[in-house]
């Protein structure tokens, strides 16, 4: 009898409170619920702005074809260079995972594996432990000036030291 009379009491306290004051609590529960999912949107927005500073394939091969074609040009004689390069595979990054391993009575056994996610200056992204970029396979130059099969044998021996590729993979073409 005690229970229902003291649950009766807090009814009729709230009713004190006024229908404005539970308005307006009820209006700040909602904001808050809402400001929480607008958070949400712009933390992916930062994740996909994250992941373009990575670099691409294709930035990679550029880049790696500029260095060689000024390493070209620099031998005595030799210009209007031209180089196609060809790779294994693409990018690879290495994400940080928690693993976690648990067994139950008997014969189960259970694996939860996690992605570590790293929060830095309002940005949420997965941790990457490492960037493979591309291996490259293959390396075809054209250039004028490589009438000498020196200069030819010089460009082919600095490719191979440069990228660890195999002489067979390395092809030097004169154009003149």
């Amino acid at each position: 009898m005690e229970m229902k009379q003291e649950i009766i009491d807090k009814l009729t306290n709230l009713k004190k409170i006024g229908k404005e004051k539970i308005i307006l609590l009820a209006l700040a529960g909602i904001l808050l619920i809402g400001s929480s999912y607008f958070e949400k949107v712009d933390n992916k927005e930062k994740t996909v702005k994250h992941t373009e500073k990575s670099i691409s394939k294709e930035s990679y091969e550029n880049k790696t074809k500029k260095e060689i074609i000024n390493m070209i040009e620099s031998i005595d004689g030799v210009t209007n260079v031209n180089v196609m390069i060809t790779f294994k595979s693409g990018n690879e990054k290495i994400l940080q995972v928690d693993k976690e391993e648990s067994q139950e009575s008997g014969e189960k056994k259970s694996y939860k594996v996690s992605t570590v996610i790293f929060n830095g200056s309002q940005e949420e992204y997965p941790y990457i432990i490492k960037e493979i970029y591309p291996q490259i396979e293959g390396v075809a130059v054209t250039a004028k000036g490589l009438k000498d099969a020196e200069k030819v044998n010089e460009i082919t021996n600095m490719i191979n030291a440069l990228f660890n590729i195999p002489v067979h993979k390395i092809s030097i073409i004169s154009n003149d």
